[in-house]
């Protein structure tokens, strides 16, 4: 007997379908029969990135219908348009009894009378429906405890804080991809909540992640993250915070002086508490090479050490012979 990917159980077929991009999984199921139920299975699994109009009909779709939502594999949440819920005091002022008479009235006179919009240039009058409500915290919170299998969660946009306000406990997320630019403390929060990741990409600015802490004191905030990509502050605040063992350090250039050395006591304190292996640099090459020189001057080995230059310096080697000076 031949073994070939059909022969394999559904759930194999399953995660060998996850390294394909959703428009590889559109070809598969529209071309091969035999892998298409799988295929298109996988696709409903993606919400990709939309417009704010197609990912507030979305999150209403799953917040309505929790078996929909827990097919839900991957997330990208976009800017879209958030509704702040005002708080009311909690003793309302007695209203007046002619002012109350006065809303009454105009209350019932509208609902007589149905929504309409008018074109001038014809004088014709149309229904019209009232606009839909945008989104609110509450609403992303019961569609995000619907997705019950989520594993993969992409910020491609900053949102308003008061969404990472109320903290939901996905214990099926895995991988955090937070684009540059949609960074913020109460979303760093939010994330430390989510204990079970392995992977995450955030940049950091400032260290705000202890005033979250809902773990006990002497525990750590990921103790199942393995693959983190961030800056150059983001790694010296998350590295004590996880047992990472591939570190993926981004924008050196614009790292200063006080972060280059807090940066290299968090990778010697993680090589020697923990099990980091590779480490990754990418930036100009005066940056790469100013922090593997600071790294060897404290005595840091790494077995892997993975460069990516950013752009050109012509006087590169004159730049490495006045670094060994």
């Amino acid at each position: 007997m031949n073994l070939t990917m059909l022969n394999l159980p559904v759930e194999l077929q399953e995660q060998i379908l996850d390294y394909l991009s959703r428009q590889d999984l559109l070809s598969l199921a529209q071309t091969c029969k035999s892998l298409s139920v799988v295929a298109s299975a996988r696709l409903r699994s993606i919400v990709p990135e939309l417009d704010s109009a197609g990912f507030t009909r979305c999150i209403r779709v799953l917040m309505a219908d929790s078996p929909r939502a827990a097919e839900i594999r991957e997330l990208s949440i976009a800017k879209w348009d958030f509704k702040e819920e005002p708080f009311a005091p909690l003793i309302q002022p007695p209203s007046r009894r002619s002012s109350f008479l006065a809303t009454l009235k105009s209350t019932i006179r509208k609902s007589r009378s149905p929504s309409v919009i008018s074109l001038d240039h014809d004088h014709i009058i149309l229904p019209c429906d009232p606009p839909s409500p945008p989104l609110s915290p509450i609403d992303f919170f019961q569609a995000l405890t619907n997705m019950t299998r989520l594993r993969k969660l992409v910020i491609h946009a900053p949102q308003n804080a008061l969404l990472w306000t109320t903290p939901v406990v996905v214990v099926t997320l895995r991988e955090i991809y937070v684009h540059i630019g949609a960074e913020s403390n109460p979303m760093l929060g939010w994330i430390s909540y989510q204990t079970r990741i392995n992977t995450l990409r955030v940049h950091c600015n400032g260290n705000k992640l202890r005033e979250y802490r809902v773990h006990p004191p002497n525990s750590i905030f990921f103790p199942s993250l393995s693959f983190l990509t961030t800056n150059a502050e983001g790694a010296s605040i998350l590295l004590p915070e996880s047992v990472v063992k591939d570190l993926h350090i981004e924008g050196l250039e614009d790292m200063a002086r006080l972060e280059r050395s807090s940066l290299v006591m968090a990778i010697r304190d993680s090589c020697e508490q923990t099990s980091l292996r590779r480490l990754t640099l990418t930036g100009h090459i005066i940056d790469i090479f100013e922090c593997l020189k600071t790294l060897g001057e404290v005595g840091v080995s790494l077995s892997h050490i993975r460069l990516v230059l950013c752009g050109e310096i012509t006087e590169s080697i004159q730049s490495l012979v006045r670094l060994n000076d």
